[in-house]
């Protein structure tokens, strides 16, 4: 069917014709409305509330929160507290194992005692009793200075004489090594010459290790040297060593006998160079036998007299030392008493008196500071709170400054919050905001007030922000650390004032306007002075609309 009789048969038949007259005029009404006051939205202005808010988000937190750590180390002898449980302003909390710190606060407690007592001593006057009794302190001080000195002769003669006698027992043992030595490269030589006097690897490994005892001992080289030259050799080491004398300085003896100990080594290396073939007698690999294990002792007991005087000059410093400080600790004891006897005689003069009450505040001090030293031992709250955690157990060893315990205060939480600096203008300190908790919902309001504003800005994302602290307003146990907040702040408000959604106004030339719409359907286009912008939507007119006003939310062109 072609298109022209479609159109007939749709005209023509009634069954057609009604639903394309209803279609028709729904089509006229889309396009052209029909003329009412239903064409544009409006809402009749009227005055009420309006009321302006920051929103923004924070997390709750302490308003005091601190990791608490000692000022020094140590072991760990207390723990008092434990996760969860509340402590008040002073309270101990850890403690270490603080005996040497008490011994040091009761020693410097003594010690300011003393010098205090000695003031008064001085303010007081000297009497005859006292000053025979510093005249005592002054003869006994004496009696200890003689003895100490006495003391050092005996230690000063013993340790010559103790270290004499290693010396000697040095001499008489290098000189027995040498000979020793001797005898074993005669020995050696007379296997060298029948056997190894070749050019295979192990003739010249013998060769060279003879060659360095021989030079070692003798100072002469005689890699294949006979026995007959060797046992008329008297030089070098061997030389000095049977030459040596306890009166020759002990650091000479020592180190020739320090050389004689490696030539020692290196005969001990020849020995043990000699190949044990078949072709070697029974009677000669015996006397080689008896060679090395004679040298391998030469060399432990050479060893072990060179370590005698090693340690004998060690302990005579040691004891010397000990007897030098103790009779100079006596010689400044019997100055001390001298002064003290010389200080009574003569009286005291203002000046003395003076330097003494500084000598008493010195103690002082150091008694004071022994006391902080001490209480340093012992970790105890800033403040009345609540302990989140403890990372420390008895027994432990803690290093200075590492946190062991974290402490809450148990006073309101707060917020900390950053707003941005075009709404900072509009809050200030005490102003009031309401905050919901994401662990209870929007329904749950908790009040709260601002407490502080940074007056100095924070740049986030190129943003200049204020951070500001919020206050819950009371205590809640539903209230804890951690939890996320939203915030509504009340920037302002104000009652019965003429309101009218933010959509309807416009602007245009740099005023605001809004479409009233008129008694005859009219759209009058009036110039307004707007207010408070509220966070709901609206908007304040402070002049051009009238209550009552039809204002147009949206125009149909």
């Amino acid at each position: 069917m072609n298109k022209k009789n479609f159109l007939k048969i749709n005209w023509k038949k009634p069954v057609f014709f009604v639903p394309a007259i209803i279609i028709l005029i729904a089509l006229i009404i889309m396009i052209f409305g029909l003329g009412s006051d239903d064409e544009h939205s409006f809402i009749i202005a009227e005055k009420g509330s309006i009321i302006s808010e920051i929103s923004v988000t924070g997390r709750v937190r302490a308003s005091q929160n601190v990791e608490l750590g000692f000022e020094r180390g140590g072991k760990v002898e207390n723990v008092f507290v434990e996760v969860g449980g509340k402590v008040f302003s002073g309270q101990k909390i850890v403690s270490l194992s603080n005996k040497d710190v008490s011994a040091q606060v009761l020693q410097a407690n003594a010690s300011y005692e003393a010098e205090l007592a000695k003031l008064e001593e001085m303010n007081r006057g000297t009497r005859e009793e006292e000053i025979a009794k510093v005249q005592t302190a002054v003869d006994n001080a004496k009696r200890v200075v003689e003895d100490s000195e006495n003391n050092l002769e005996i230690i000063l003669e013993k340790s010559e004489i103790d270290l004499t006698s290693d010396y000697t027992a040095l001499i008489s043992a290098s000189i027995k090594s040498s000979i020793a030595a001797k005898s074993a490269l005669i020995t050696l030589s007379d296997i060298q010459l029948l056997y190894f006097l070749n050019s295979n690897p192990e003739s010249q490994e013998l060769a060279n290790e003879k060659s360095n005892a021989i030079f070692s001992l003798f100072g002469v080289a005689g890699a294949s040297m006979p026995s007959n030259l060797i046992s008329g050799l008297n030089s070098g080491t061997f030389e000095k060593i049977n030459n040596l004398s306890i009166d020759d300085e002990g650091e000479f003896i020592y180190q020739v006998s320090e050389e004689l100990f490696f030539a020692l080594q290196k005969t001990a290396r020849a020995l043990d160079a000699v190949p044990i073939t078949s072709s070697l007698t029974a009677t000669e690999k015996a006397n080689l036998a008896s060679e090395k294990s004679l040298i391998s002792g030469e060399i432990n007991t050479l060893s072990s007299k060179m370590q005698d005087v090693l340690v004998q000059k060690s302990n005579n410093i040691s004891a010397i030392s000990i007897a030098k400080a103790e009779l100079n600790s006596a010689k400044n004891s019997l100055a001390v008493a001298e002064d003290d006897l010389t200080l009574k005689l003569a009286g005291y003069t203002d000046e003395q008196i003076l330097a003494q009450s500084a000598v008493v505040k010195s103690a002082m001090a150091n008694w004071m500071k022994a006391q902080a030293d001490l209480e340093k031992t012992i970790l105890r709250a800033s403040f009345s709170g609540i302990v989140t955690r403890v990372d420390v157990k008895e027994g432990e060893i803690v290093s200075i400054n590492t946190p062991v315990v974290w402490l809450i205060s148990d006073k309101k939480f707060e917020m900390e919050a950053n707003i941005a600096e075009i709404d900072i203008s509009s809050i200030s300190v005490g102003k009031k905001a309401d905050i919901s908790l994401d662990a209870y919902g929007s329904d749950v309001i908790f009040s709260a007030e601002i407490s502080a504003i940074d007056p100095a800005a924070t740049m986030i994302e190129g943003v200049a922000v204020y951070k500001t602290t919020i206050v819950f307003d009371e205590l809640d146990e539903r209230i804890l650390s951690g939890m996320t907040a939203n915030i509504d702040i009340l920037s302002d408000k104000k009652e019965n004032v003429l309101i009218v959604p933010q959509r309807a106004v416009f602007s245009k030339n740099g005023d605001k306007f809004v479409n009233i719409l008129g008694e005859d359907g009219l759209v009058i286009e009036k110039k307004v002075i707007t207010g408070l912008r509220g966070s709901d939507g609206d908007i304040e007119i402070v002049d051009g609309v009238l209550e009552e006003d039809k204002v147009i939310t949206s125009l149909v062109q």
